[in-house]
């Protein structure tokens, strides 16, 4: 509502002479009914015309408003007039009409009787107040507006996110339905992939089996009858059969590897060395080996049985890849790191040339296959024995001088560290 509009609202009815001005020009913007009667005029020949023509002294009342409105403060105006041919006394209570903090008018209140400042005071409060009033009114109306707006649109909100959360809510439900029917048959499958590869392994090693023994009995029984030729073939069978049955063996235990749940604990490192080295010993006591151990015996966070099988095949490596009448030469060697211990396996065989050393742990890697018997798949089970206990596999090597493989594995807490001689034999 406008401040005219307002006005009207608030004073048709009033018995004091009321009027508003405008800051632009000081014109009339409203004069209710007894301010018409005492200026003996009407609302059209009023409005819009400059405030002046109702003036006795016009450049005096235009000072006052000039100044109201430039201080923003109220002022008592007086002039005597005629009325009626009679003089008559009149005070103008003039005070700004703010808008916005900023005064858009002035609003006039005429007595035809001497008025004292009190007075005039407790006019302009009534007078203010009840326009405050009013604008606090349509404050409140436009508030509750806003509130009621909001409050719908919140409710609609939270219409759409409880559908949404709803929806959410359905397809998680799904997906997790959908996760443990894809786990459930992927478990299944590994289960019949896992008897698959046993039977595979079971029934291809009977007929290798076979054929190395008969083969043997052959190249026994009747070696005095056979030529040379049918001797070389005999020992090829016998040879083939053994690498076949041997890279069975190889592919069941980098399948077992790959596919079983490992359960890690503490294991004692030391056990497990020891372990290895007798079964080493064993396999080769017809042989010289320059055998040594070096660095703490911590313990670590592994897989026992496949713990054993990592140590065993780069042990079994560092023997098998060496130059012709050397003593090969096989170190252990642990060293602490933080949270980790690793341990190095050492030779001084042929080593490896660095263009082959990124492809050594790839499945049926064989790079000196004429020379070097093997399957290929030993340092595959490597790295994935280790990647499945949670560590991680590397080496160090230089052509013709040896290599160093290492393998890193979290540290047990809490173990203390017990330097083990060097050991020979």
């Amino acid at each position: 509502m406008d401040i005219p509009t307002l006005c009207g609202a608030l004073f048709e009815t009033s018995p004091f002479p009321t009027a508003l001005i405008g800051s632009a020009a000081h014109t009339f913007l409203y004069g209710n009914s007894a301010f018409l009667e005492v200026f003996e005029r009407s609302a059209g020949d009023l409005l819009g015309k400059p405030f002046s023509e109702v003036l006795t002294h016009k450049e005096a009342g235009l000072l006052v408003l000039k100044e109201i409105l430039a201080n923003g403060r109220p002022k008592l105006y007086r002039e005597q007039r005629l009325h009626k041919d009679t003089p008559v006394f009149c005070a103008y209570a003039m005070w700004p009409v703010p808008s916005n903090a900023v005064p858009s008018g002035v609003m006039i209140q005429i007595s035809t009787s001497e008025i004292d400042e009190k007075t005039q005071a407790m006019s302009e409060a009534l007078l203010l107040g009840a326009i405050r009033q009013q604008k606090l009114t349509e404050a409140a109306e436009d508030s509750n507006r806003l509130l009621e707006s909001e409050i719908l649109k919140r409710t609609q909100t939270a219409a759409r996110l409880h559908v949404v959360q709803s929806e959410l809510q359905d397809k998680a439900g799904q997906l997790e339905s959908l996760v443990k029917q894809r786990t459930t048959e992927l478990t299944e499958t590994n289960k019949q992939l896992q008897s698959f590869v046993y039977a595979i392994a079971h029934d291809l090693r009977a007929p290798l089996r076979a054929m190395q023994g008969f083969s043997a009995i052959l190249a026994f029984e009747a070696q005095a009858t056979m030529s040379e030729k049918a001797k070389d073939c005999t020992l090829r069978i016998n040879k083939a059969s053994q690498f076949m049955d041997a890279l069975l063996i190889d592919l069941l235990t980098f399948s077992q590897i790959s596919q079983q749940r490992l359960q890690l604990s503490e294991i004692k490192l030391e056990a497990v060395l020891e372990s290895v080295l007798a079964r080493i010993r064993a396999e080769h006591h017809d042989k010289t080996i320059d055998e040594e151990r070096v660095g703490p015996s911590p313990q670590v966070l592994a897989h026992e049985t496949t713990l054993h099988q990592v140590v065993y095949n780069l042990a079994s490596n560092a023997l098998k890849f060496v130059r012709p009448n050397t003593t090969p030469l096989l170190r252990l060697r642990t060293e602490l790191r933080p949270g980790v211990v690793r341990l190095w396996v050492e030779d001084h065989g042929i080593g490896i040339a660095p263009s082959h050393q990124s492809q050594l742990f790839q499945p049926f890697t064989r790079l000196n296959g004429e020379r070097y018997p093997g399957t290929g798949i030993g340092l595959a089970i490597v790295q994935k024995g280790v990647e499945r206990m949670g560590g991680s596999v590397g080496l160090e090597s230089v052509l013709g001088e040896g290599s160093r493989f290492w393998i890193e594995l979290k540290k047990a807490p809490d173990t203390g560290a017990v330097p083990v001689e060097l050991k020979k034999s």
